[in-house]
């Protein structure tokens, strides 16, 4: 090493160092004297167990052995201890190779990272819970037209009791079949009230649960998600069309999350719908098989996206709209990348200003790869 490049080391913030194949610091600039608290003096020819404590010393001597022996680079972050506080620290070790393509020395260069750390902690943390919040407020989106396909049923069974005691209390008759079809339709709509709650319970969950991987029917997928929110489409007078290919496969993904796409899709569609003044307001689901998977189409007659929004649309926090977080397109983007799909827009036809399509991988292709 010349003069030239000691001293352009000696001023750069980041930690620099250099041992030999026994372990030994032949050299080590001041940021890495400065930041393990000892002199140049202290450290040149001692090993790592000199300067760090047991555990650290093994992790740096493991992976400089491992650098060695393959002759490649290796870059990590880790804790290590320094003064007796934990840091995180970043750093990237290299062999130095001489002219018979044996490694002669390892060269290390690296970074305290520990506020960085940090500070990601907070944006996760902070981001998890707006993410909660996002999702809490799609329960309350829901909670409309959950009423309402919960007061359809409860209607049902109390017309179907409400028979059968008029018939006991006033015609004094017993007609089998009649009591037996209102008794199936009680079953029936009870069935249908349990399935309704039975979703809303697992929604909720969902963002404690972890999701697992398995065969979804994505059009079943559609349609329990919209039996949360078509009643809201219905009173903001907006017109739902499914062209639902059912000879589809099933996708890979999980009910609730896929449902949750659904939604989240839907209730985006909704809100830009809301702000257009045109009387054909109509959103548009539509699943097919492509060569690339099966897709579901999320369209539009809404305001569309400006180029702004294009740059950023799946960018946490986003948002043209005065309603929301700005969430909607982020969570739906983090689910379907999560099973390995892709979520893109696509250029609108027939009349619709929007077009988003959400691709997913069959399960069979899922299973094979993992085989």
């Amino acid at each position: 090493m010349d003069c030239i490049e000691r001293d352009l080391l000696s001023v750069i913030p980041l930690f620099v160092w250099q041992k030999d194949c026994e372990g030994r610091y032949k050299y080590a600039n001041p940021a890495f004297c400065d930041w393990v608290g000892r002199s140049v003096d202290d450290v040149l020819g001692r090993t790592d167990h000199d300067i760090w404590d047991q555990a650290t010393a093994n992790q740096l001597a493991a992976d400089e052995e491992r650098v060695a022996l393959r002759g490649t680079s290796l870059q990590k972050q880790t804790l290590v201890s320094v003064g007796g506080r934990q840091v995180w620290v970043e750093y990237r070790l290299s062999p130095v190779i001489n002219s018979k393509g044996e490694v002669i020395a390892i060269a290390g260069v690296g970074d305290d990272i520990t506020e960085r750390k940090e500070l990601e902690g907070q944006l996760a943390s902070a981001l998890d819970t707006a993410l909660e919040a996002r999702h809490m407020a799609s329960l309350g989106i829901m909670a409309a037209g959950i009423t309402h396909e919960l007061n359809q049923p409860l209607q049902a069974i109390k017309l179907s009791a409400d028979s059968i005691v008029y018939w006991f209390e006033k015609k004094k008759t017993f007609d089998p079949k009649s009591i037996m079809k209102a008794l199936g339709l009680i079953s029936r709509n009870s069935d249908r009230i349990q399935r309704i709650i039975q979703r809303v319970r697992n929604f909720v969950k969902s963002r404690q649960a972890i999701a697992q991987t398995k065969a979804v029917d994505l059009n079943q997928a559609i349609r329990d998600g919209l039996e949360m929110i078509e009643h809201q489409l219905m009173s903001h007078g907006i017109e739902l069309v499914l062209k639902l290919d059912p000879d589809i496969p099933a996708i890979s993904g999980d009910e609730t999350q896929i449902e949750e796409v659904v939604i989240n899709l839907v209730t985006n569609a909704r809100q830009s719908l809301d702000l257009t003044e045109r009387d054909d307001k109509k959103i548009l689901i539509e699943t097919y098989s492509t060569s690339q998977g099966i897709c579901m189409i999320v369209a539009d007659t809404g305001t569309g996206f400006s180029a702004d929004a294009l740059d950023n649309m799946f960018r946490p926090f986003f948002t043209t709209k005065t309603e929301g977080l700005g969430l909607g397109l982020s969570i739906v983007h983090s689910i379907v990348t999560g099973f390995s799909g892709k979520i893109e827009l696509l250029q609108p036809t027939d009349g619709f200003s929007t077009l988003l399509a959400v691709t997913l991988k069959p399960w069979e292709e899922t299973k094979e790869s993992d085989e």
